[in-house]
């Protein structure tokens, strides 16, 4: 296993810890961002586009002339940046697309298209992505983003696996809400 922190020889990239994976990066654009919170799961074969990828729909051509000749050309190009929040789950063979926003606990189908932010603690699948559901209701889910347990030092969460690892969350959210103030 291959944690992403690799990655961190690049001064654009930035990734929070135990974050494992090893994700297709494509950038030719120097002034774009990386941004993968903590302990997100990234499968095998996911592609992360950190271009603008526009070829110019609107134009004569669509061909990137300026990848051929040192010549300044009126082509606008733009940073192509992702962010993927904490406690991220990303399915094999998926594809983000650049200008996207995951939030906090989002889960991504395997081999699908995301073009459009994602909210926290969404479940989305397809090409493109689609709505699938929420993974717990609104009230938990603000409470779960409050709490940022991925914040929390090692021993605490170590102290706390048995609650995460159980389907009751609320349980969770009590005792880690007791652990947080102390």
């Amino acid at each position: 296993m291959m944690y992403t922190r690799e990655f961190e020889k690049y001064s654009q990239y930035d990734i929070g810890r135990y974050t494992y994976g090893e994700p297709d990066i494509f950038s030719w654009n120097p002034k774009s961002t990386l941004k993968i919170g903590s302990f997100c799961s990234i499968a095998k074969d996911v592609k992360i586009m950190l271009l603008d990828g526009d070829h110019g729909i609107n134009l004569t051509t669509t061909y990137p002339f300026e990848i051929l000749w040192d010549e300044k050309l009126p082509r606008i190009r733009y940073p192509g940046n992702v962010t993927i929040g904490n406690d991220v789950w990303i399915g094999y063979g998926a594809v983000i697309m650049s200008n996207v926003t995951i939030g906090d606990g989002a889960v991504i189908g395997a081999n699908s298209m995301v073009t459009k932010d994602i909210g926290p603690y969404e479940v989305h699948a397809g090409n493109p992505v689609t709505f699938i559901r929420k993974r717990f209701d609104d009230d938990t889910i603000q409470q779960l983003l409050e709490l940022k347990w991925w914040n929390f030092d090692d021993e605490k969460i170590r102290q706390l696996l048995p609650l995460m690892l159980n389907k009751n969350v609320h349980v969770f959210i009590s005792e880690a809400r007791k652990m947080k103030d102390h």
